[in-house]
């Protein structure tokens, strides 16, 4: 348990010092709250299973393009996802 957690530190000092370096000096909580309310939803229509992503605000876009990480918003990735089995619709 203890791996996870200095994982976790890890993981987000690297973004901080990302964010850093682009210019954005906000304490790593205000940005995870920040991209809190993007999300990645799994919707079922007519036996078919697919993933939709929340619309970015500014705010949140500016960050994502600091991280590098726009392409994650992009409709080819979630086109490239598929969802556990377990997650299907039957």
């Amino acid at each position: 348990m203890a791996g996870i957690a200095i994982l976790a530190l890890l993981v987000g000092r690297a973004l901080e010092l990302s964010l850093r370096s682009a210019g954005i000096k906000d304490a790593i909580d205000r940005v995870y709250e920040a991209l809190e309310p993007c999300r990645l939803q799994l919707l079922h229509h007519r036996k078919q299973a697919r993933y939709a992503i929340t619309a970015a605000q500014p705010r949140q876009l500016h960050i994502l393009k600091a991280l590098g990480l726009t392409h994650l918003l992009e409709p080819e990735t979630l086109r490239r996802l598929t969802p556990r089995k377990s997650l299907q619709p039957t």
